[in-house]
C-alpha cells in the first residue's frame, strides 16, 4: 500500500487501515505525511502489528514527525510480531530512549529465533 505524501492524519489513517485485512498488507508506505506523528505508530501497532495474522514486512514512516513515544509503540508490537523486517524512520525526531526501546525489541526478537 502506497499512501506516501497524501495528507493523511491520524483519524484518516485509522479509517483507511481499519478497512484493510491485516494479512493482506505486506508493505505500507506512509512516508512524507508529517501530520501523522506518533499517532500513526499507535494506529499501526493496534490495527496491524497486534494481530496474529499480520504479514507486514516493510513499513516506511520517513518524515512522518514520529517521536520516541511512537517508536516505543512499534517496539512493543515487535515483541510479539516477527513479520516486520524493514522499518524506515529517517527524518523523524527520535531520542536515544526511543532508539533503545527499538533495539531491545529487535534483540528480543532475534533471541527468540
Amino acid at each position: 500500500w502506497n499512501l506516501r505524501a497524501n495528507g493523511l492524519n491520524g483519524p484518516s489513517l485509522a479509517t483507511s487501515l481499519n478497512s484493510l485485512r491485516p494479512e493482506c498488507v505486506m508493505e505500507l508506505d506512509l512516508s512524507e505525511n508529517p501530520q501523522l506523528g506518533s499517532i500513526a505508530c499507535e494506529v499501526i501497532a493496534t490495527t496491524i502489528l497486534s494481530t496474529n495474522h499480520c504479514n507486514l514486512q516493510e513499513l516506511d514512516l520517513c518524515n512522518c514527525n514520529v517521536k520516541s513515544r511512537g517508536v516505543k509503540l512499534i517496539a512493543t508490537a515487535l515483541h510479539t510480531n516477527a513479520s516486520l523486517v524493514r522499518l524506515n524512520l529517517r527524518r523523524n525526531s527520535i531520542t536515544a530512549n526511543g532508539v533503545e526501546e527499538l533495539c531491545l525489541a529487535l534483540t528480543d526478537r532475534y533471541e527468540k529465533l
